[in-house]
């Protein structure tokens, strides 16, 4: 077993009060070196605040707004992460182990902690008004920043707070900012902002291949499947052909009466499904657009597999021609019914 985790001491935190208010707090560790001892007394501070809030929800309850609200675990998994504003560390070495002592004193530490959240509650509100026009292009990306900053400014709230300050409720949740995205993907009236929605999951991804969306039930390639695969690929980091891809996004869409249901699978080349985002367009956003695809006819369609060569992942392509039609592009529907992706389609 590691000597640090044989010879690891973590003293209880001591508190120091003055009239009823916490103002000081400390915690111990230590190490095989300097490092380790100051990130155990660290850890040691975190995990302390942490569980001590947790004492105070479980034995105050009148705690009752959200910052307050939460469970146990939830808190205790990010104390690795609380921000410690202004405290200091002490480093003593005894017979080839190091010491360390940390210290946040509210005389120091609150000021900083003070600075630092009205900062953040600024961009919290402004990203927050950004949020509320209609626009959801400029809206929706607006509010999840929202949720980064919120994320944040919540644990710097919560060490002030225990730190003995007293501070103003905040109006905005992360249940009002996730309701506000969820209105603002409801029925996008354009093709541009239903991509967006889409593609924000992925837009970090590299080697993506995207395949048009098909209409269910077949496999035929309608003119608004076409335009919508290459709107959603501008949005991505796309590779130009899908033996080049790390992952393929295969799409399917539904016409019901209220406009058209569309769902993208993210798949890596194993036909493993990553992730999944759906939209639903009314009808003004692909107006103009070809949506059904041509009747199916009793004509035999002729399959044959092959290898492609300059698939790195071996894959198989699907030749596939209707007998007595006109030449169409079939797109094979494997990569999200068998879980194979083909990185091919060829017109016949």
């Amino acid at each position: 077993m590691n000597r640090l985790l044989l010879g690891l001491w973590l003293s209880l935190m001591i508190p120091v009060v003055v009239n009823g208010q916490q103002v000081s707090l400390r915690a111990t560790g230590d190490g095989l070196s300097s490092e380790e001892a100051q990130q155990a007394a660290l850890a040691e501070l975190s995990f302390r605040i942490a569980a001590n809030v947790e004492s105070q929800i479980d034995s105050i309850q009148e705690l009752r707004n959200e910052e307050f609200n939460q469970t146990s675990s939830q808190w205790l998994s990010v104390t690795s992460e609380l921000p410690l504003l202004g405290s200091t560390i002490e480093i003593t070495e005894k017979a080839g182990t190091y010491f360390a002592t940390t210290s946040l004193d509210a005389a120091t530490s609150l000021p900083l902690y003070e600075v630092r959240i009205d900062k953040l509650t600024k961009e919290l509100d402004d990203s927050w008004n950004i949020g509320t026009i209609s626009d959801p292009i400029r809206a929706i990306p607006s509010l999840k920043a929202a949720l980064l900053v919120l994320e944040e400014l919540k644990l710097l709230r919560l060490i002030t707070r225990y730190l003995g300050a007293e501070l103003p409720q905040l109006i905005i949740s992360f249940t009002s900012i996730n309701n506000r995205i969820k209105q603002l993907q409801q029925n996008p009236q354009t093709i541009e902002i239903a991509v967006r929605i889409l593609a924000d999951p992925w837009k970090d991804h590299e080697k993506v291949y995207v395949y048009p969306p098909l209409p269910s039930g077949s496999e035929e390639i309608a003119e608004f499947a076409k335009v919508f695969r290459s709107q959603l690929a501008s949005q991505l980091r796309e590779v130009s052909r899908p033996a080049q891809s790390k992952f393929i996004l295969c799409g399917e869409y539904i016409i019901t009466g209220q406009g058209t249901d569309l769902n993208y699978r993210l798949q890596n080349w194993k036909g493993e499904t990553l992730e999944t985002s759906s939209v639903r367009l009314v009808p003004v956003a692909y107006s103009g657009l070809q949506v059904k695809t041509s009747p199916k006819t009793n004509s035999k369609i002729i399959s044959k597999t092959a290898v492609d060569p300059d698939s790195s992942h071996a894959s198989l392509i699907k030749l596939s021609k209707l007998e007595g039609t006109s030449p169409k592009i079939i797109l094979d529907r494997s990569c999200d019914q068998n879980g194979i992706p083909f990185h091919s389609r060829e017109t016949i």
